[in-house]
């Protein structure tokens, strides 16, 4: 199971999503709405690219 935290960094104005689960796994979008847009995109986009 991967968890991914989301939190609001109001410094830079963006949310910022993460994850214990897989090191290196970051990413920022300028709308909760962008967060929940489809979580299973961003991990697969995450794995293609380390590969």
């Amino acid at each position: 199971m991967i968890h991914i935290k989301a939190f609001r960094d109001k410094e830079a104005g963006v949310w910022v999503a993460t994850s214990d689960n897989v090191p290196g796994l970051v990413t920022e979008v300028q709308t909760s709405e962008g967060l929940s847009e489809n979580p299973f995109h961003l991990i697969f986009s995450f794995f293609w690219e380390c590969n």
